[in-house]
């Protein structure tokens, strides 16, 4: 799939961005629509903390929002055909 200017597969959203991913197929409007859902991988987070200063309350925050945050990608079908346009992120 190609979004927003880069390339990738689905496989690369499960392995790369999204942590316990789960899918589901649903109807929208005439399109079938592919909803990729998960927690975010900590290493996406991108939380910038310094575990020397107090490694207790980093790991703390670190698991708090690697269970809080989500995100889903959206994959639009018309027919058997993908809507790359219509593909969405949040």
């Amino acid at each position: 799939f190609l979004f927003d200017g880069y390339e990738f597969t689905l496989n690369d959203v499960f392995n790369y961005f999204l942590d316990h991913p789960k899918r589901k197929v649903e109807k929208v409007d005439g399109f079938e629509v592919l909803i990729i859902s998960g927690g975010i991988k900590p290493e996406r987070l991108d939380l910038n903390l310094i575990e020397t200063t107090n490694p207790v309350y980093d790991k703390s925050i670190t698991k708090y929002l690697t269970e809080s945050s989500k995100s889903a990608f959206i994959f639009p079908f018309g027919g058997n055909t993908l809507v790359p346009d219509e593909i969405a992120y949040y």
